[in-house]
């Protein structure tokens, strides 16, 4: 008998009957990890010979059983899509057919409805994505309410549930939801929402600072009607725009914003009354550390930028990993364009080191790098260790080791090409594609981010002479390495980056799907957030073993 949870979001299937198995996999029929959502197959001898008279439906749901060749050696897909548990019982989310896109994200409306009929302000829901009057696909919230029906209650609990893009744009509340004759949902007869989404509801700007950022987010987004409670990261936001925004808005106010303040004020309105009550962050005020997720009573996670120097890249981890969880950010010396950049790794590690100490003097310690950053949190690591502090694990995304190595490149470089060509078109190709990578708006003049630009680019410099007179040692610590699947790193060893020769207490690897940059990119983040929070939390159970 399986015990119910307050966490679920539905029943649990449970396990299979004795020699049948459940598998939940991916598009490439791979295991995805426990937790993520894949399509649910089921292997075993329960399994049927095919539908009789249909090839073509058969051969398209019966496939061969890769990961058990007994015992029938076949597997049904089943259209249904699902997650495996810890506890290995599998837990049913919807049908594969009611998957969407929505703003570019792939999106199981099942997954939403279960997780909207967990919530006691509901009694029963159903989501249908439906086209706007401009053709875009919009999701639609139906909800028979327990009291008195609320959408911004609704909208405020999904936040803290889902990605900002699987929360309905629309609400409609039902007293009942219609049926079928046999008794299910009929979905057909869901009454539409023929009037488009009125701008006039979001909230105008009002105060001059408020209409000084709209129109400066407007013009740099290319988003006509902000409204002041708009997210900027669910506005499709990244680090380039935010350079933009705050940079243009230094040229015309004096005030100047750092890029971090739009983690803790993510919206217009916010982020005004921060700026009108002169609390501004200036030069003085800047630090390196930056509160990302600040709260969670579970050890924090400090994570240290890549070559983009700011932390703005890891906003898609935070939202993904548990409520519970901190995480904190170190960005580049020199970004407020007064403190003068390092050119030397451990000058660099020893200024985030004290930073960090300043925070959480006594630990524990957990420290991960992305690109350029894991090769500080490994100096980090060292002096930490030497000052016998607790730091013994070191998470790194997808950095690599083998870029210290100095190699001939006429001798390597024709296998190299030969083994990466189809990985570097697939990575150039996905971030093609990228908001990241557009031009800025053509609205703006090159002056007002010029200085931004250079800024960047003299901290870069500085960083290169860093990396290249820096030489890796071995230290005392666990590497748990998430590395991209698509890899465009020129490396001899393609499974451990070459971080064997370095980590004492070895590596983990952990593939996560995308490439360098995508990786932290939905979807593909959800599957990184999983992996990496099965680990916190297993390194957060372990110290309090060795606490107690």
């Amino acid at each position: 008998v399986i015990k119910t949870d307050a966490d679920w979001r539905s029943i649990p299937y449970g396990k299979p009957i004795d020699n049948n198995f459940f598998y939940i996999l991916n598009d490439e029929l791979q295991p995805v990890p426990v937790g993520v959502v894949g399509d649910l197959y089921i292997g075993g001898v329960g399994v049927a010979r095919g539908y009789a008279g249909d090839k073509e439906k058969t051969d398209a749901a019966f496939v061969p059983d890769p990961f058990n060749q007994s015992l029938g050696g076949m597997m049904y897909r089943t259209g249904d899509l699902g997650r495996m548990r810890a506890d290995m019982n599998m837990e049913f989310i919807g049908r594969k057919d009611n998957q969407v896109k929505i703003m570019g994200f792939r999106v199981e409306l099942g997954e939403i409805e279960s997780v909207l009929n967990a919530c006691d302000l509901v009694q029963s829901a159903v989501v249908l994505a439906k086209n706007d009057p401009e053709g875009k696909k919009r999701l639609i919230g139906y909800v028979v309410s327990n009291g008195s029906f609320n959408k911004e209650n609704l909208t405020s609990y999904l936040k803290t549930k889902l990605p900002h893009y699987m929360v309905p744009a629309v609400w409609i509340g039902l007293t009942e939801l219609p049926l079928t004759s046999n008794g299910k949902i009929d979905r057909n007869i869901l009454p539409d929402v023929e009037a488009p989404i009125d701008n006039a509801t979001k909230a105008s700007p009002y105060t001059i600072t408020e209409k000084t950022l709209a129109a400066i987010w407007q013009d740099c987004m290319g988003i006509k009607g902000l409204g002041i409670d708009d997210n900027f990261f669910e506005l499709g936001g990244h680090s380039l725009i935010a350079a933009q925004i705050l940079s243009i808005f230094k040229n015309k106010t004096g005030h100047n914003l750092q890029l971090a303040v739009l983690f803790q004020y993510p919206d217009i309105r916010s982020l005004a009354r921060f700026i009108d009550g002169d609390k501004v962050i200036d030069e003085a005020s800047y630090t390196c550390l930056v509160a990302i997720k600040p709260t969670g009573t579970k050890p924090p996670l400090y994570i240290i930028h890549g070559e983009g120097l700011n932390v703005l890249k890891f906003s898609t981890l935070v939202n993904t990993v548990d409520e519970d969880q901190p995480i904190w950010g170190l960005q580049a010396r020199g970004l407020n364009g007064v403190d003068e950049p390092m050119d030397d790794m451990q000058a660099i590690a020893e200024d985030y080191l004290q930073e960090i100490l300043r925070h959480n003097p006594d630990g524990p310690y957990i420290l991960g790098g992305y690109s350029f950053g894991g090769y500080v949190a490994v100096e980090i690591q060292k002096m930490l260790d030497a000052m016998g502090k607790d730091a013994n694990t070191l998470i790194m995304f997808d950095t690599d080791s083998e870029r210290f190595e100095k190699k001939r490149w006429y001798k390597v470089l024709p296998k190299k090409i030969k083994r990466n060509a189809p990985k570097l078109v697939s990575f150039i190709k996905s971030n093609l594609a990228k908001d990241e990578y557009k031009l800025p708006s053509q609205n703006l003049s090159k002056k007002e981010t010029e200085a931004f630009y250079e800024q960047i680019k003299k901290i870069q410099v500085k960083h290169l002479i860093a990396f290249n007179n820096h030489k890796m040692t071995s230290f005392n610590a666990k590497v748990l390495l998430f590395r991209a699947k698509i890899s465009v790193h020129y490396v001899d060893d393609t499974k451990y980056l070459g971080w064997t020769r370095f980590a004492k207490h070895g590596v983990d690897v952990f593939e996560v799907p995308g490439d360098h940059r995508s990786m932290l990119e939905h979807p593909n983040v959800q599957t990184l957030a999983s992996l990496l929070q099965q680990n916190l939390n297993e390194l957060a159970n372990k110290k309090q073993k060795v606490n107690n």
